[in-house]
């Protein structure tokens, strides 16, 4: 598990510091008062670039020897996650999001149908009100 952490932390550090990089390259703000579009990347970007140096410090203090295997269950996400992000451009975010977060329920066992149907559409709706209306970003 250690090597994993290591690898893992080491990559999310090295991803986060591109997004901070490329968010800085982004405009602050377009009228005054206004968070801007580099906003919410700056934060993303510093939140992650801290957890990955936490990770990778817990990784060289822990002295177990546990062994890490992936099963086929990882690997189904992570072809999930990539036809997410590969769909965004054609289908649109908040679409794309609304059948990603079903999915991933169902996937994920969870049984209550309330939860599964709700659940998304809440949080596509939460998230248009605030990019769309609230920071005057739009979403892909």
């Amino acid at each position: 598990m250690r090597i994993g952490n290591l690898v893992f932390s080491l990559i999310m550090l090295s991803f986060m510091t591109v997004i901070l990089f490329a968010s800085l390259q982004i405009p602050h703000s377009f009228s005054e008062g206004d968070p801007g579009p580099a906003y919410v990347p700056l934060i993303f970007s510093a939140i992650g670039i801290m957890l990955s140096i936490g990770i990778f410090i817990n990784s060289i203090r822990d002295v177990s020897k546990k062994k890490f295997y992936l099963n086929y269950f990882f690997y189904i996400h992570v072809l999930i996650i990539l036809a997410y992000v590969f769909l965004i451009p054609i289908t649109g975010y908040y679409l794309t999001t609304v059948f990603f977060l079903i999915i991933m329920f169902v996937i994920l066992r969870v049984k209550n149908l309330y939860i599964i149907i709700f659940l998304p559409v809440a949080y596509v709706l939460f998230v248009y009100y605030v990019f769309e209306n609230i920071m005057k970003i739009p979403m892909p």
